[in-house]
């Protein structure tokens, strides 16, 4: 059930939204009847009130615990073995058709986002009716002569953001807090195409329209004039730096990993800094890109991986491909129980990188680095350690490297191995 929860002062929804669960905790139907065979059992309910950790006001907690007791002490003056029949339904929102074929109309000033499994569908969209492509790094769409390079920088031309009128969304957008605001706030039509009837994109219930599929024809003449205002700039576009003796950073890193990646070849990556490393760094290109979302935790991403791996082997039935999964210091040491790998366990080809900057490095990147308290940010949120990467490289018989520069890092890249192994990069 999705409901509005979150929209300020929506109380009533809230209220009924905590009576459903209360009686489903114990075995009942919304109308207090008995519900079979599902029985009583833990209720587990998802409220996105705002963004997580992504305010810049402060938050009176003990404030907000007084006031909850009060507003829902209802629940506890309910008897529970009795039919009630005055509790309201929960409310479906949205008007989502999913069985309706998009007809397209030629209405100008619009603009292509391809959000996570868009794939290549919306590349030829955007490019038939020459739109501007904003592609995420997990899309499968991150090519074509219509794609927005470094679109984080052009989104904040607020004269262009006015002039969008139509926005497609394709597949589901996750990485960005500035894509979430250009669909919550354009003044623009938006429709997403998406067939998958679960779980569609819908930032604060701003989409107008979902639909499995799109209709449309090629131009015959395209707005010039609009695209080039999106893909020409070129003080939007950057290239890392020439000198292979450099010590490596972030940008060097991720244009290493995709030059000598081939189109057999796979990419795993981790769920924080390092794909939002990939999505800003990374320009065009069609290399397989992986990553697990969904709640976009760290929460077993070595495991994932290498399961990919090993599935991605036996599918291409090739022994020369290679898997290279990215992650940061703190999603490995998360799961780095699944480093092992037992005698009778296929052993998967893959080069485990760990980009190790000693700590949570990208929650000084969000607004709550600004309010919170330096000791309890420190401790719960940046997690600072010392542990040796190769000491468990060692101890999980994985072969281990640390390059320091980038032409070290291309050699190690490039240097056949059979056995699995782990890349350990520093970085600032």
């Amino acid at each position: 059930v999705e409901l509005n929860v979150h929209a300020l002062g929506n109380f009533s929804l809230a209220k009924n939204l905590a009576l459903t669960a209360f009686y489903s905790s114990l075995g009942l139907s919304k109308n207090g009847a008995r519900a079979k065979p599902i029985g009583a059992g833990p209720t587990h309910l998802n409220l996105a009130m705002r963004q997580p950790l992504w305010t810049n006001k402060t938050i009176d907690i003990k404030s907000l615990i007084n006031k909850s007791e009060k507003r829902f002490s209802f629940l506890s003056n309910r008897k529970l073995a009795i039919r009630d029949n005055s509790i309201p339904e929960c409310e479906l929102i949205g008007n989502a058709d999913f069985d309706r074929v998009h007809k397209l109309n030629n209405l100008t000033h619009t603009i292509v986002i391809a959000g996570y499994l868009a794939g290549s569908c919306a590349v030829h969209f955007a490019l038939a009716r020459g739109y501007p492509l904003i592609a995420e790094i997990i899309s499968g769409a991150r090519f074509g002569a219509n794609l927005v390079m470094q679109p984080e920088k052009i989104l904040q031309n607020k004269e262009l953001i006015a002039k969008i009128k139509r926005i497609f969304v394709f597949g589901k957008p996750t990485l960005s807090h500035q894509l979430n605001d250009l669909v919550t706030h354009a003044n623009a039509q938006v429709i997403v195409i998406s067939k998958a009837a679960k779980q569609h994109y819908n930032p604060n219930y701003k989409v107008q329209h979902f639909f499995r599929a799109i209709q449309y024809a090629p131009l015959s003449a395209i707005d010039l004039d609009w695209l080039n205002l999106w893909i020409t700039p070129k003080r939007y576009s950057h290239s890392p730096r020439k000198d292979a003796n450099n010590k490596i950073t972030r940008h060097e890193l991720v244009s290493e990993i995709l030059q000598v990646t081939n189109s057999n070849d796979l990419i795993f990556l981790g769920a924080s800094r390092i794909l939002r490393d990939f999505d800003y760094f990374a320009g065009r290109t069609n290399a397989k890109i992986y990553t697990n979302r969904g709640l976009s935790g760290i929460d077993g991403v070595i495991a994932s991986s290498m399961g990919a791996a090993v599935s991605h082997q036996l599918n291409r039935q090739k022994q020369n491909i290679i898997t290279r999964a990215v992650v940061g210091d703190i999603t490995f040491l998360h799961d780095v129980g699944s480093l092992f790998l037992g005698f009778a366990e296929a052993k998967p080809k893959i080069q485990l990188i760990v980009v190790n900057d000693f700590g949570g490095s990208i929650f000084k990147q969000l607004p709550v680095a600004k309010i919170a308290d330096s000791e309890l940010f420190n401790r719960v949120l940046l997690t600072p350690h010392n542990i040796k990467i190769c000491s468990l490289a060692k101890a999980y018989n994985w072969t281990y490297s640390c390059p320091k520069s980038v032409l070290e890092l291309r050699n190690v890249l490039k240097k056949p191995f059979n056995h699995p192994m782990i890349i350990e990069i520093l970085v600032d």
